[in-house]
């Protein structure tokens, strides 16, 4: 069961960076063929291989293990945004996510 939900989520980070599985499979390496198989059920790959075509991929084992792996990205660039904002804005900013919440919350 884990296998296919890892199967899965490589198949949808490696579209995200553009790659063709054998384009993968040069990049980490390895037999042309190999992710094809991998990506179909017929063989997995070791945590080198994993951790290669995360790399590869520009991703990482905590994208590929996040509960909210469909806005892994995207919640990742919020969470930079929010650090960068300086402390005397952190009140308005907590104000108005607040506010929009309720907002959420009420209809």
């Amino acid at each position: 069961m884990i296998e296919q939900k890892i199967r899965k989520r490589m198949i949808v980070i490696r579209k995200i960076a553009g790659l063709s599985a054998r384009q993968l499979s040069l990049r980490i390496s390895c037999a042309e063929g190999y992710i094809n198989k991998f990506e179909n059920g017929q063989s997995f790959v070791s945590m080198d291989n994993l951790e290669s075509m995360l790399k590869a991929c520009d991703s990482s084992f905590e994208e590929l293990f996040s509960e909210n792996f469909e806005s892994y990205r995207k919640d990742k660039q919020i969470y930079s945004k929010i650090r960068e904002v300086t402390p005397e804005d952190k009140d308005p900013l907590l104000t108005l996510l607040v506010a929009m919440e309720k907002l959420e919350n009420s209809g």
